[in-house]
């Protein structure tokens, strides 16, 4: 057992190594998948614009021009790359694509992209700073880093992936500076991607089925009332409530036990002070 334990010590580093490396591959691939998808949708439809959805209205002019070409390779490939390099490089605009996934691939299949690209590009950001940016997100994140340090480190056990999806889940969680934060602070990478892919899951579903109706959409605020963003703020707390309990319970817990037991008076204690009043 020990043997097999001190394999897997050994082994864990180069996994890990291994799979930083093909996340980095896959950056790299989608990289240069954007602009080929991009010549080939030019080519497609020839009207001169710019095809990368930058607001609402990108988004509307792309699914007019190209909507009926629906899952068309080119397309798919587009979307997917971008998907990825947006995630990867902390690059905003992730509604906007939502919405287009859900207008594009209806509310169930564009959900399902959209949340498993969510995750991916997450993970490759997470690749990257680890391999490459170490040093640059410490100086940059400042005493955001400690803080965010501070309070992994508190957590344990299952309490850590109910913490990360009460931030994912949190409405104003800056999820780019959690996804550069993460590897630094010792968050193991599965636990990592499992937590994006729960924790931006109603937020995803939430937008992407709007984009069934992206035409009639005026402004994305229609979309992210303070009705949902209170309903996400809800989830978020419920998430995070048991991790909250755990740990309160656990400080009691050891506070009681390291506290001094008080000891009953012995016999001839009290008959000692008996004596004395007499």
């Amino acid at each position: 057992r020990d043997r097999g334990r001190e394999r897997e010590r050994m082994t864990a580093p180069a996994v890990q190594r291994t799979t930083e490396l093909l996340g980095l591959l896959v950056v790299l691939t989608a990289v240069a998948v954007l602009p080929w998808s991009l010549y080939q949708l030019s080519s497609l439809h020839p009207s001169g614009q710019s095809w990368i959805p930058t607001s609402l209205e990108d988004a509307k002019a792309f699914r007019a021009a190209l909507g009926q070409l629906g899952t068309h390779p080119t397309v798919l490939a587009f979307f997917v790359s971008l998907y990825i390099v947006k995630q990867t490089f902390a690059i905003p605009g992730s509604v906007i694509l939502n919405l287009l996934g859900g207008s594009l691939f209806g509310a169930l299949g564009g959900f399902l992209l959209c949340n498993f690209l969510a995750c991916i590009g997450a993970t490759c950001c997470y690749c990257m700073s680890h391999l490459l940016g170490g040093r640059l997100v410490r100086r940059c994140a400042g005493h955001r880093f400690t803080q965010l340090q501070q309070m992994i480190a508190d957590q344990e056990g299952g309490n850590l992936f109910l913490f990360l999806v009460g931030l994912r889940l949190f409405p104003f969680t800056p999820n780019w500076l959690l996804n550069l934060v993460a590897p630094l602070v010792g968050v193991p990478m599965l636990l990592f991607s499992a937590s994006v892919f729960v924790g931006l899951a109603p937020y995803n579903y939430t937008t992407v089925q709007a984009g069934e109706l992206l035409l009639q959409v005026e402004k994305v605020s229609d979309i992210l009332s303070w009705g949902v963003v209170l309903k996400l703020l809800l989830v978020a707390l419920a998430a995070a409530l048991p991790a909250w309990l755990r740990r309160r319970h656990r400080r009691r817990t050891t506070s009681l036990s390291s506290a001094p037991h008080a000891h009953p008076p012995s016999p001839l204690h009290l008959d000692r002070e008996a004596s004395l009043n007499d």
